[in-house]
């Protein structure tokens, strides 16, 4: 499935409302404060991360298909709004993915602290 056609099944009613209800779920769930930065990890198009970025958030999106990259960042640059400029897209290897978060979880596990919300 290319980035278009994936991008293109939220434009459709049922993936309209699908994405709607995910995405309500999402900020329930999260719960971020206003003006949160926040990590897209498995970003895709970017279409969570365009939608958190309208509501406000500084918002990294990563995925390891860079053609999903590449297009995200397309639809950022299209969309000529403050959010856009709040937007960030990044293909990193999944091994300096793995390392960063290691890092972290080491680092929280070590000091006793809870990982930030």
């Amino acid at each position: 499935m290319t980035p278009q056609q994936y991008d293109a099944w939220y434009e459709a009613p049922r993936g309209a409302w699908i994405g709607d209800l995910e995405y309500r779920l999402l900020r329930r769930t999260l719960g971020p404060r206003s003006g949160a930065s926040l990590l897209d990890i498995g970003c895709g198009t970017g279409y969570f991360s365009r939608r958190l970025a309208l509501d406000g958030h500084a918002v990294t999106g990563v995925d390891l298909d860079p053609a999903m990259i590449e297009y995200a960042r397309q639809r950022a640059a299209a969309s000529a709004t403050r959010a856009a400029m709040r937007l960030r897209f990044r293909s990193p290897s999944a091994r300096s993915i793995t390392a960063s978060l290691s890092r972290r979880c080491a680092s929280c596990a070590k000091s006793g602290a809870r990982w930030p919300r």
